[in-house]
């Protein structure tokens, strides 16, 4: 506050007085400083609305609002900073506010549309500009060239970085080989994508319009080699990536629980990026989806206690480096069970 003092909530993560039988698992030592890093997430869920609380005791005339910030400890314990939202928050008043105070506390925000970027959400952007750090631009391939004729004016107008995004249409869905019809879009380019990426630098000179591509890392559970080629290929490109990861999912009426798995490829995920100063990373899912289609966990629960990927994360997050030009990240031979990793920093090695 204005008097200097500044209030850090220490989770207890349902400790009482038995410190025996509730164990912190994964605890880092000296995590007082304020430092993010390079890692994103998406937000899904609804992330800064208020509820009334029922009129009682003390407050026997009057509801309350309340609104439950543990998403933001989540956030900060695990040091993350990238923010990705759908453009209609920027259209909600309450919202919006939340924007302004996460921003100055040096958060970024990614704010991604969908369709042609047109007048009307041009308007949107230009008016929350100062909030924004880039603005993804979702389009399927039949409208990108009349999306980038319309980008290229507006870039003039503005400081934010564009990414473009690719959704991918049921015919480009037939072109893989394990092909299943799906009524659920997906977006981002993908492997075979890159001759149409190539084509959109090349031809149509994208250079000064788009800043990057969003490029899907499926959920395969080996991500180390998909990033890697991503990064690759955009530096022979000279753009940048944007990477969503998706996390595993089973089946629209079946949920993936299996927390080991997700631990373990977003672990590999947070290495891989690591040393990459043209890839930035999101993770997706972040709050479990436990209701609808595809259910699947994330690193915290709707509740937002953390779960086994968190704590790797947050392991992680805080035991890496901050400075990503001094380190070298390379996969190590192993066996089928096991995937390992040589981190190389300064003179320093550590094997994950």
């Amino acid at each position: 506050n204005t008097d200097g003092h500044r209030v850090h909530p220490i989770r207890t993560y349902g400790r009482t007085t038995d410190k025996k039988n509730s164990p912190v698992l994964f605890s880092a030592k000296a995590q007082s400083t304020d430092r993010f890093t390079s890692i994103g997430v998406s937000l899904r869920h609804s992330w800064a609305k208020s509820m009334d609380m029922p009129f009682d005791s003390l407050d026997e005339f009057v509801r309350k609002p309340v609104r439950n910030d543990y998403l933001l400890q989540a956030l900060w314990e695990l040091r993350i900073q990238k923010l990705r939202i759908p453009i209609g928050d920027l259209q909600d008043k309450t919202v919006k506010q939340r924007i302004k105070i996460l921003k100055n506390r040096d958060h970024e925000f990614t704010v991604f549309s969908v369709g042609l970027p047109d007048t009307g959400v041009q308007k949107v952007i230009a008016a929350n500009e100062k909030l924004l750090d880039s603005w993804e631009v979702i389009l399927p391939r039949r409208d990108m060239n009349k999306g980038i004729a319309l980008l290229r004016t507006f870039k003039q107008k503005i400081r934010l970085k564009i990414y473009l995004s690719k959704i991918n249409t049921i015919d480009d869905l037939r072109e893989e080989k394990d092909f299943q019809f799906s009524h659920f879009p997906t977006h981002g380019f993908r492997r075979q994508d890159r001759q149409l990426v190539q084509k959109l630098i090349r031809k149509d000179k994208t250079g000064k319009v788009l800043d990057g591509f969003v490029f899907l890392v499926p959920c395969d559970g080996k991500p180390f080699s998909d990033i890697h080629s991503v990064s690759k290929f955009i530096t022979d490109e000279q753009t940048n990536a944007l990477i969503h990861l998706k996390m595993p999912r089973q089946s629209e009426g079946a949920a993936f629980e299996d927390d080991q798995a997700i631990a373990n490829m977003v672990a590999e995920s947070i290495v891989s990026v690591h040393g990459l100063s043209n890839v930035s990373l999101i993770l997706d899912t972040f709050v479990h989806h436990d209701r609808g289609y595809y259910p699947r966990n994330g690193l915290i629960d709707r509740r937002y206690n953390p779960q086994l990927p968190y704590y790797v994360t947050r392991h992680l997050n805080w035991a890496l480096p901050d400075i990503q030009d001094a380190i070298e990240v390379n996969s190590l031979k192993a066996n089928l069970n096991v995937r390992a990793f040589l981190i190389q920093y300064f003179r320093s090695n550590t094997v994950l």
